[in-house]
């Protein structure tokens, strides 16, 4: 109870942080930010949106209205010209579904495809199939996720026309055109995560089948097939976790241009747009939001720690 208390109260601090430094992002751009926003517009429009997003008040005062909206859902505005106005609210709920699956398949594709691999590499472990399972992974870790996406959306989009080279149906629209809409991008996220994913699971499986229980289930006879996967994967699993997690912003990150490079409507496209028209208010807070979300993630993988290795339970608990 003490140790689930002490992580909601780091959990709350840390969210704060990165909250505030989010926020503090308009501050760090050059010029008048109501300028930039609205463009050289007369003297009382720039006046009514300078009160409107309190520039005019103190910081920590206008942080803490932020604050105060953010936690409501009221993500600010999007501002189209001087009079125009849109609920940022209602981009990032059109936007944020659509990169949630994008990320969601190239998740699901990589593990799907890692852990069979890094499994089978550690129990052939010098052999050719290893050796050549290695170096196809420093091929593919060497390659970006932008090239790759490129690669696919031209041979396979364009030239051989297998799937679509850009573009989003929606799944309620058309299942299957959704999901070969959503193949290519998930492809060019997924196979650099793949390549790492399999290289960790392989060196820690390799150490895991030297431990005494293993070699104990060995010589009971137990099949081979059930001690790598019942008895192995799952002790074995911790640095992937951790690594999942940490990776959760540089899936972002690829996200965004992939987006961008097909077509998709998602996270990625709104936030590049945001930069690209100074939408300041609109920035801080999908930056928020994505901030958020990535600390998230790696409380619940911590969580899932002790689902994978109750000595981690047994440990905190003693704690």
């Amino acid at each position: 109870m003490r140790t689930a208390l002490r992580r909601v109260i780091q959990l709350v601090v840390v969210l704060l942080c990165v909250s505030f430094f989010s926020f503090a992002l308009i501050s760090l751009f050059p010029g008048d930010p109501v300028v930039a926003i609205v463009g050289f517009s007369s003297a009382p429009q720039r006046a009514e949106i300078r009160h409107e997003l309190r520039l005019d008040e103190p910081f920590i005062q206008q942080y803490g209205h932020w604050l105060g909206n953010f936690a409501k859902g009221n993500l600010g505005n999007v501002y189209y010209g001087p009079t125009g106005r849109g609920k940022v609210s209602t981009q990032v709920g059109q936007s944020l579904p659509i990169s949630l699956q994008l990320m969601a398949y190239s998740m699901i594709i990589t593990l799907l495809i890692a852990i069979p691999l890094g499994v089978f590499a550690a129990y052939k472990a010098g052999s050719v199939f290893d050796k050549l399972a290695n170096a196809t992974a420093f091929g593919s870790i060497a390659l970006p996720d932008f090239a790759l996406a490129l690669i696919l959306s031209y041979w396979v989009g364009v030239k051989l026309r297998w799937l679509p080279s850009s573009g989003y149906v929606h799944p309620t629209a058309n299942l299957v055109e959704h999901l070969k809409s959503m193949t290519l991008p998930a492809l060019s996220l997924a196979v650099g995560q793949i390549a790492g994913y399999m290289r960790l699971l392989r060196s820690d499986m390799i150490a895991t089948l030297q431990e005494d229980y293993i070699l104990m289930a060995k010589s009971k006879g137990i099949p081979t097939r059930r001690i790598l996967w019942r008895h192995a994967v799952r002790p074995s699993s911790l640095t992937l976790l951790t690594v999942a997690g940490l990776n959760v912003g540089a899936l972002i990150g690829g996200a965004i241009v992939v987006e961008l490079i097909f077509g998709i409507p998602g996270m990625g496209r709104l936030l590049a747009t945001a930069i690209f028209t100074r939408q300041f208010v609109e920035l801080q807070s999908i930056v928020a939001l994505i901030a958020i979300g990535y600390v998230i993630v790696n409380v619940i993988i911590d969580v899932l720690y002790t689902v994978f290795d109750p000595r981690i339970r047994d440990a905190r608990a003693i704690a």
